[in-house]
């Protein structure tokens, strides 16, 4: 039997409203992957706070799952839209906080408390703002919570996946396809946000290290000078997710 919740989600997935105002000031709809539908209910359990980048369908289905969600976007008029949908629809926004402003602007001021299961990176697309919003709300983000990079289709999106995918010490990647990416926090977010550039392997392998002075090692999931126990953290930490799940 299908619940209401259920529903309601797949009614708005195949019916999605037109929430975004384009260059014409058009209302246009702006489709979510379906396949990005069951991450974002695996993530959200009762009480669970979220946070996205942008706002539109993704941020319905969040309140049709119940989390307590925050969007930042700087159209105030979208919004409004989603508040208004939820409530013609019977979908709570009681727990809806949207932040009219630019996320650069915003998500500095914020802390890095580690209150947040769910963090969605799909506001502004234009270079840097992705790994802006990846950074800080990252700093946001509790052990084990989940990171979602929405179209990585874009460069900038593909080049924050990219790095993701080689950081296989700190995050699990749960899916990649040619929509979005999605990442399962597993290690110390401060080895995430503070280590050198020299110790993040993405970045390592794509320099030119003839410049540098440096010695391209054999590749290894070590990080140079680590202590013995944080490696071994690592380890138990990853073995026991994949038996988890």
């Amino acid at each position: 039997m299908v619940s209401e919740q259920e529903r309601r989600v797949h009614q708005l997935l195949d019916n999605p409203p037109p929430l975004h105002m384009n260059e014409r000031g058009e209302l246009v709809n702006f489709q979510i992957d379906p396949k990005l539908v069951p991450h974002l209910r695996d993530a959200v359990f009762p009480g669970a706070r979220t946070m996205e980048t942008g706002s539109g369908v993704s941020t319905i289905v969040l309140l049709a799952l119940g989390a307590r969600h925050t969007s930042i976007s700087p159209d105030g008029g979208e919004a409004e839209r989603i508040r208004t949908y939820c409530l013609d629809h019977g979908i709570s926004v009681d727990e809806y906080t949207p932040i009219v402003a630019r996320s650069e602007d915003v998500l500095p001021t914020l802390g890095a408390a580690d209150e947040l299961d769910l963090a969605i990176v799909d506001g502004n697309h234009a270079f840097p703002s992705p790994f802006i919003d990846w950074f800080y709300m990252v700093r946001l983000l509790k052990p084990f919570g989940t990171v979602v990079v929405d179209d990585v289709e874009l460069w900038t999106g593909s080049v924050l996946a990219d790095f993701l995918d080689a950081e296989e010490s700190i995050w699990i990647r749960l899916e990649r396809n040619p929509r979005f990416a999605v990442y399962r926090l597993i290690g110390d977010k401060r080895e995430a946000l503070e280590r050198s550039w020299v110790d993040q392997p993405h970045v390592f392998k794509n320099s030119d290290l003839a410049l540098t002075g440096h010695v391209r090692p054999t590749l290894s999931s070590r990080v140079p000078g680590q202590p013995a126990t944080v490696r071994l953290r690592r380890v138990v930490r990853r073995t026991w997710w994949k038996v988890r799940n």
